[in-house]
């Protein structure tokens, strides 16, 4: 459900910046605070009310219960096709380096709450770690495509 609830928030974002977008173009009046306030509220409301419906809707009936060897290497997979990808279309060249550092704390303060709350549970480590890997290649394509003059910086 997690995974699920920053899908809707991310959608619900952007679909607000397009709104956002829509009504900076036709430049309505008095529609600036109101739709700076739809940008705050929109994303947050609408992300809880759809994680209820998703919930109450469909997950709440499924009682299927994974193997975590296969969760563990499902992950690692997923995220050895994520380090070619990015490798071979040298995504993190693109990406702002200040858009990757920003999700870094929040990425060290998860990864350190799973490590002290996997119960010694070392799949739930492993399968976390499955996820640093393409971060780490986005942050090394972002080094090497900087400048030598800004590598500093």
């Amino acid at each position: 459900i997690g995974i699920l609830g920053w899908a809707y928030f991310a959608f619900l974002c952007v679909l607000s910046f397009e709104q956002r977008k829509f009504f900076k173009q036709r430049k309505r009046r008095n529609s600036g605070k109101w739709v700076s306030l739809l940008i705050l509220i929109v994303p947050v409301i609408g992300t809880h009310l759809l994680l209820l419906i998703t919930w109450w809707g469909a997950l709440r009936w499924v009682e299927i219960s994974i193997d975590p060897m296969l969760a563990a290497g499902s992950a690692w997979a997923l995220s050895l096709l994520l380090v070619a990808a990015i490798l071979k279309h040298r995504t993190g060249a693109r990406i702002m380096k200040k858009t990757l550092l920003l999700r870094l704390l929040g990425a060290l303060c998860l990864f350190t709450w799973l490590a002290l709350n996997s119960n010694e549970s070392p799949l739930l480590i492993v399968y976390a770690t499955a996820f640093a890997p393409p971060y780490l290649t986005l942050m090394a394509q972002q080094y090497l495509a900087a400048s030598p003059a800004t590598r500093g910086a």
